[in-house]
């Protein structure tokens, strides 16, 4: 259990402070008489966490929060909560509201405590650097765009599909904090004071702002698909250029070919002494002519 012990966030024993109310349940440390207690407020909520939302109930307020594991996508680690009067009790799988905890034991002071007040602390933490990420993520999209400008657009579809499906995602996933913080700071139970609403409001537009830089990176990754989809466009054109030249070059050829390779009797060239040396210095000069027109109207 963690209470506020000098303006500090501590973790307590049983020998807790009988005059602080304010107390931080993390189910994995709670004893047995704390988890018969609230058992029946966790586990059935976390075992169905799919998304971040918040719930009103009749005597507590719950929620669940999924988050996507940077660099690791499409890993997540999730955590739940539920608030009462004066309680905060929190569940996760992968300590990563314990490690939340004792970053805060370190850095936060706290003058007016209250349970919504480490609740938004706790989530104010799990998006902290997101904003670092999300310009890294930018970087690979500036990075896919310079390879396709360069011509290396090998594996472009391989990275660019991962890449659009992780901003779709964290995309996703600020559009339900959003959500889930305006429900917090309507608090139609009227669970919260004023400065808590103003915390989760401020989250709300923080969580906003960055909802709207991954919208903005899923678009720059759109713009960079359509940069890439006409450079596979130039390519083709040009592949196809050279086919039309060779097939216009080769046409005339293949004309006097196909001519005298019908051996008609009476064709007086094929009794001709120079009649093969003939038809090489026609299919030369035919050829030369061919190159030089296509060279004076800019085709080559």
């Amino acid at each position: 259990m963690y209470q506020i012990v000098a303006n500090r966030l501590v973790q307590v024993d049983d020998g807790y402070d009988q005059d602080q109310k304010l107390r931080v349940f993390l189910y994995s440390e709670t004893n047995d008489e704390e988890n018969d207690l609230f058992i029946q407020y966790f586990n059935d909520r976390h075992e169905r966490v799919k998304y971040c939302k918040a719930e009103e109930h009749f005597r507590y307020l719950s929620g669940t929060i999924i988050i996507p594991i940077k660099d690791s996508f499409p890993d997540t680690e999730c955590f739940s909560f539920s608030i009462f009067e004066d309680s905060l009790l929190l569940i996760d799988d992968n300590d990563i509201v314990k490690k939340t905890l004792i970053r805060l034991k370190e850095i936060k002071f706290y003058t007016d405590p209250t349970p919504g007040k480490i609740l938004a602390d706790i989530i104010e933490s799990m998006i902290e650097y997101d904003l670092d990420y999300l310009e890294k993520i930018e970087d690979r999209l500036t990075e896919i765009e310079d390879s396709v400008i360069d011509g290396s657009i090998d594996t472009f579809n391989k990275h660019m599909g991962m890449i659009k499906r992780e901003t779709m995602h964290y995309y996703n996933y600020y559009n339900q904090l959003v959500d889930m913080l305006e429900t917090l700071t309507d608090d139609i139970s009227d669970r919260f004071i004023d400065k808590d609403k103003v915390y989760f409001s401020a989250l709300m537009h923080r969580c906003s702002r960055l909802q709207n830089n991954a919208q903005q990176l899923r678009e720059y990754a759109l713009q960079i698909h359509d940069e890439y989809q006409t450079q596979l466009n130039l390519h083709l054109n040009n592949v196809m250029k050279v086919l039309t030249i060779i097939t216009v070059i080769l046409m005339p050829l293949t004309l006097i070919t196909g001519w005298y390779g019908m051996n008609f009797h009476f064709m007086p060239e094929l009794s001709w002494r120079y009649g093969y040396l003939g038809v090489i210095v026609l299919a030369s000069l035919i050829l030369i002519f061919t190159l030089w027109w296509m060279r004076k109207k800019k085709i080559i």
